[in-house]
């Protein structure tokens, strides 16, 4: 019984260790970082700008910085999510059903490379054209002169659209944030007190088996030794008893010849007498 009990506090000492460890551990769903933004990072300094606001690595090890097309493409979606190889010559899409990075096979980009990682999608704005939400100026050979200076604006401007729109999204993603970040902590507190109870009551349980086992155990040595000593009782009076009648018998058979040679003695004695008078008279 002790050995059960044994292995079962030592189960669930294992089972609260293994759950605290998965509590620290666990990543929660990438849907649930993602929001829907007007704009992609266009450059690499734009797209590790937004990459270090968003701190992917905060909610899980293997969750990178990605910005790319939902499923209908007709949204760009800022998430968080492992990387993948994308190859085929396709685009990277966002698939909230699934909760992941995936290769869309129906967005066929022709300037993309046979293979690349999906956190480098930014790279090939074929994949965003349908939803570009600043258009690319058109010049003419009278703004050739003028045409650095335009790009440059255009850039800027792009790029403060980028950061308003995320910093517009990020108190609702960082209250929900905060919201699953609360609930992971009450069930994990939940578990531990339940854990705690079932240790307890094992324990418990434990102590008073082991108390009445005990208790039992000495009212039957104690009814052992009362039987025991009954029978040695009964068996010293037995030999007392034998004893006092082998004396008694001893004491009789000494009694008993001692009366015949009495006897004997005085009746010698008095024929001694009678035979000293008749020599005297």
């Amino acid at each position: 019984m002790m050995m059960f009990v044994s292995y079962l506090v030592r189960g669930l000492s294992l089972l609260l260790v293994a759950k605290s460890m998965d509590c620290a551990e666990k990543c929660i769903k990438s849907a649930d970082t993602a929001i829907v933004v007007q704009v992609c990072p266009q450059t690499k300094m734009e797209w590790k700008v937004a990459a270090e606001k968003k701190n992917c690595k905060s909610y899980c090890s293997s969750f990178q910085y990605h910005c790319v097309m939902n499923t209908w493409r007709n949204e760009t979606i800022e998430v968080c999510a492992p990387g993948l190889q994308i190859v085929g010559k396709t685009c990277a899409e966002f698939n909230f059903g699934g909760s992941r990075i995936q290769r869309n096979g129906n967005m066929n980009c022709s300037k993309c490379p046979t293979s690349y990682a999906s956190i480098n999608s930014f790279q090939y704005r074929e994949c965003y054209n349908h939803k570009e939400s600043v258009p690319q100026p058109i010049l003419t050979p009278e703004d050739t002169t003028q045409s650095a200076p335009f790009v440059k604006s255009t850039q800027e401007t792009a790029m403060n659209i980028f950061v308003s729109t995320y910093d517009k999204n990020e108190s609702s993603f960082l209250h929900q944030s905060q919201h699953n970040t609360q609930r992971s902590i009450i069930e994990k507190k939940q578990f531990i007190i339940v854990i705690f109870v079932v240790v307890i009551a094992v324990v418990g349980l434990t102590l008073t088996l082991t108390v009445t086992r005990n208790l039992w155990k000495n009212h039957m040595l104690l009814q052992m030794k009362r039987f025991c000593g009954g029978d040695k009782s009964q068996e010293m009076k037995g030999e007392s008893k034998e004893k006092r009648d082998v004396t008694d018998n001893v004491n009789l058979l000494t009694n008993t010849s001692r009366a015949p040679l009495t006897t004997h003695s005085k009746r010698l004695t008095e024929k001694q007498k009678d035979n000293l008078i008749n020599s005297i008279v």
